[in-house]
C-alpha cells in the first residue's frame, strides 16, 4: 500500500470528503481534482489526505510532549500547563504555513503514534516519581495527555484562542488549509506550474 494512503469517503450532501479516522475535508472530490489537476495523476488524493491527517496532529502532539519537559525545567505545573498551551497555539498557527514530507514521515508520524506517546509518558512519570515527586505530580503528564488527546478539552480551548488569527492568516480552516499546503509542496517537488491562487495548471515547468 502506498505510503500515507488513507481511504476517502464521499459525503455528497455536504460536498465534502472524510477519511477513515474521521477527518473531514470541506471540498468535494471533483473540486479537488479541478484544483490539483495533473498532480493527482502523480500523487493520488488519498495520499495527500493521509499526509494531511498526520500533519494536523502536530499541535496536540507538541502539547503532549512539551508538558513534561517544561515541568522538568520549571518544577511548576502552572508554567508547564501555560507553556504547553503556548506551544500548541504556536504550532497551530504555523502548521498551514509550511509542509515537509521528510519531517512528516520520519518525525511527526513516529511521535503521533499511540505507542510512542504511552512509552514517553511512562518514562516521564517514572522519572518524576524517582526524583521525589508525589504520585499525583508524577501522573500529571498522563492527565495532561488525556485532556489534550483523549478528551481534548484543553486542545479545543487552545484552538478557539487562535481561530480568528488563523482565519485571517490562511482563509481556510484545518485540515483544508493543510491539504492545500501539502498539494503545493508536491506541485513544487514535481515542477508543476501553478496559478497565482496556487491552482495546479497541469503542465511541467
Amino acid at each position: 500500500m502506498a505510503d500515507f494512503w488513507q481511504d476517502l469517503f464521499d459525503i455528497p450532501e455536504e460536498k465534502a470528503l472524510q477519511i477513515k479516522g474521521g477527518m473531514k475535508i470541506s471540498f468535494s472530490r471533483q473540486e479537488l481534482k479541478d484544483y490539483f489537476d495533473i498532480l493527482l495523476d502523480i500523487r493520488p488524493l488519498e495520499r495527500l489526505a493521509g499526509e494531511t491527517a498526520c500533519w494536523v496532529l502536530i499541535p496536540s502532539t507538541t502539547g503532549v510532549y512539551s508538558f513534561s519537559i517544561i515541568f522538568w525545567v520549571t518544577k511548576s505545573l502552572v508554567l508547564a500547563s501555560l507553556g504547553s498551551l503556548g506551544f500548541m497555539m504556536s504550532f497551530s498557527l504555523l502548521n498551514q504555513g509550511a509542509y515537509n514530507y521528510f519531517i512528516n514521515k520520519y518525525f511527526v508520524r513516529v511521535f503521533v503514534h499511540l505507542i510512542t506517546k504511552v512509552l514517553y509518558l511512562i518514562a516521564a512519570a517514572l522519572l518524576l516519581y524517582k526524583n521525589g515527586h508525589t504520585l499525583f505530580i508524577s501522573l500529571s503528564p498522563f492527565l495532561w495527555y488525556i485532556f489534550i488527546d483523549r478528551i481534548p478539552i484543553l486542545y479545543l480551548i487552545s484552538e478557539l484562542l487562535v481561530a480568528k488569527t488563523k482565519s485571517w492568516m490562511y482563509k481556510l480552516p484545518d485540515p483544508d488549509g493543510v491539504l492545500r499546503q501539502v498539494g503545493w509542496y508536491w506541485a513544487r517537488r514535481y515542477h508543476l506550474t501553478q496559478s497565482e491562487s496556487g491552482r495546479v495548471t497541469g503542465s511541467e515547468r
